[in-house]
């Protein structure tokens, strides 16, 4: 099995924010071969602190859609 990391792309924050925020990126890494294809946030604070989350899969997304 080989693992590859890619980026799927960039959505930039509406600025500062205290309250809650909803993005939305489409990309094209679903043509890809693989069958499972896995996601990580990575967001990255105003003075580049910098957080990255957990694993999801696109399965996982799938179900809950």
């Amino acid at each position: 099995m080989v693992s590859t990391t890619k980026d799927a792309g960039v959505v930039f924050a509406y600025g500062t924010a205290t309250g809650k925020a909803d993005y939305n990126l489409s990309d094209n890494i679903a043509n890809d071969q693989a069958k499972i294809i896995y996601y990580r946030l990575r967001s990255v604070d105003i003075d580049g602190k910098g957080q990255l989350s957990q694993p999801v899969s696109s399965e996982e997304i799938a179900r809950r859609e």
